[in-house]
């Protein structure tokens, strides 16, 4: 029996089932926190926006590179990063 359809690529439309691989991309709201009990860190997610869901074949032909670049253009707090 095969397993239920768990989403989709948002790239091929693939299903992806229960159970199998999968790469997604989500931007997260974390805190952490160290536990002195357990002398150990946790990191809480506070909250969760699921950007985008591949499967393995697209996922693994993702250019991770060029993500990075779109990501660099945003301006930090500490950039040399000038207005025009």
């Amino acid at each position: 029996m095969n397993n239920p359809v768990y989403t989709i690529c948002d790239k091929c439309y693939q299903e992806i089932h229960y159970g199998e691989a999968y790469v997604s991309i989500a931007r997260n709201v974390e805190q952490a926190k160290h536990m002195i009990a357990k002398n150990k860190d946790e990191v809480f997610i506070i909250d969760s926006l699921l950007l985008f869901t591949l499967c393995t074949t697209c996922g693994n032909a993702f250019n991770y590179n060029a993500l990075t670049r779109i990501i660099e253009t945003i301006p930090m707090k500490n950039s040399t990063y000038e207005k025009n």
